[in-house]
């Protein structure tokens, strides 16, 4: 193999390798890659418990349909045992490969039931093994074998060498599939939390089809506030501009895009939706953590905040502390309930200058110095 393809084999096999690991392929497609690279026939990587060593995992890449059910016939006989377990792979040291004719001689292997009878009619006359992992943490041990054919054993140092290579890679490609399992657990669970929670919450595709939702949520969408679903459970909006904005925040909460945007940029986005006579919807949608990506099609949360209409009396406290006129009591009440500076005006009869300066004014006994501000400080006194 010249270094050309050498060096575009292992960079084949590196990427099929961390492809298994987040779900793009099977492991046994890229073992096969793992195969091209090291001249191998065939090739299985095996996951066993650290306390019983029973097998939990077993995915093998060229390996022939009758040999598999020769390994379950053969293992399954308890006088049947694997002589590699004892004698190879429980002295060897996490990292160090190990090839069967440095155990045994040919004239041993022809003379033990699972080489002769198993491995040799099968093809393969000698192995290269080592552990992906062994550690004392009680995680699962992890081993692989590559298995050459007679014409091409005993194995060469420069196969031992490209395995090494890839060693690390596949070591790092298991731990990230055990870390996404682990966060696919999690998120089976956060989706029943979503499902029992009190308030409207939404988990969205990137096409704005609705994946999960609270019961509250959906008695809002029922109740047609401004937004919908579509036929084919697609979140709607009355408002094109809403839809374009809910679009593009999605857009932004796809596979790798949040990779590229401005570190103190908010990864969140907000639509604020105008109710008739009331406060508005406010829609949070925030992005998914990359590693739910690969197991679901939901990139998004959608929070909906659904504020109660808010009156004078309701905040006295607000106007005792900060010494407010009730002028600007209106002015704070209408803010909060997503009535514009302009609205405002026109429903006072008044100059939207006037509005502005009283505006100004409350900002200064308050210590406030944006709406969003003095809305959340009359929220949390009420």
């Amino acid at each position: 193999m010249s270094f050309e393809n050498l060096e575009q084999g292992l960079l084949t096999a590196i990427d099929h390798v961390h492809g298994a690991a987040i779900g793009e392929m099977s492991w046994s497609l890229a073992l096969e890659a793992v195969c091209d690279v090291l001249g191998a026939r065939a090739a299985d990587l095996n996951m066993f418990d650290a306390d019983t060593l029973d097998y939990l995992a077993f995915h093998p890449a060229r390996v022939d349909p009758f040999v598999l059910t020769y390994i379950a016939d053969y293992m399954s006989d308890v006088t049947h045992e694997n002589p590699r377990v004892a004698q190879l792979y429980l002295p060897m040291a996490e990292g160090r490969i190990v090839a069967d004719s440095d155990v045994w001689t040919t004239r041993e292997l022809g003379r033990m039931p699972f080489f002769a009878d198993f491995l040799q009619p099968w093809g393969t006359f000698d192995s290269l093994n080592t552990w992906v992992r062994r550690g004392s943490d009680g995680s699962p041990l992890i081993a692989l074998a590559v298995h050459y054919r007679k014409q091409d054993c005993p194995p060469q140092a420069e196969h031992r060498r490209r395995l090494a290579m890839l060693l690390p890679h596949i070591r790092r490609a298991c731990a990230t599939a055990e870390r996404l399992n682990e966060a696919l657990l999690r998120v089976a669970g956060l989706e029943q939390a979503i499902e029992r929670a009190r308030e409207p919450i939404v988990l969205l595709s990137e096409g704005a089809r609705m994946l999960h939702a609270s019961g509250a949520a959906r008695a809002l969408l029922q109740r047609e506030r401004g937004l919908f679903l579509g036929p084919d459970e697609t979140l709607r909006f009355r408002s094109t501009a809403h839809q374009d904005a809910l679009r593009a925040a999605l857009r932004r909460c796809r596979p790798g895009a949040t990779a590229l945007q401005d570190a103190h940029a908010s990864p969140s986005a907000r639509i604020v939706i105008p109710q008739a006579g009331g406060a508005p919807l406010v829609l949070t949608v925030q992005p998914l953590p990359g590693t739910r990506r690969h197991h679901s099609a939901a990139v998004a949360a959608l929070f909906i905040h659904a504020p109660q209409q808010v009156g004078a009396h309701e905040v006295g406290a607000l106007r005792e502390a900060y010494g407010l006129t009730p002028a600007e009591i209106q002015v704070v009440c209408g803010l909060v309930n997503g009535t514009s500076l302009k609205k405002l005006a026109q429903q006072r009869e008044i100059s939207y200058e006037t509005v502005r300066s009283q505006l100004r004014q409350i900002f200064a006994k308050t210590g406030t110095h944006r709406q969003s501000a003095l809305v959340g400080l009359v929220r949390g006194v009420r």
